[in-house]
């Protein structure tokens, strides 16, 4: 092998089978829906946020989250865990 090779790596791949009960199952259904509600809530302040010229960073992120779970329509958020 010379010098000049980019050093190898190796790949694997694991495949998991999980078998939750029916109220893993639900708290799971729960934290992936808040994960992908909390995602496009995010793009979408982000995008405000630019458009607007401030500054799109952990203050501003953090105090609009604070915000949004204290809302009454979106105060299920605060009952997660973090």
């Amino acid at each position: 092998m010379s010098e000049d090779a980019p050093p190898t790596t190796l790949e694997r791949a694991y495949r998991v089978r999980l078998s939750p009960t029916a109220d893993q199952a639900r708290t799971l259904r729960r934290l992936f829906g808040a994960r992908r509600f909390l995602w496009n809530w995010a793009l979408k302040l982000d995008r405000a946020l630019r458009a607007s010229g401030q500054r799109s960073g952990v203050t501003a992120w953090s105090a609009a989250l604070t915000a949004l779970k204290r809302e009454p329509d979106t105060a299920w958020l605060a009952d997660l865990p973090r």
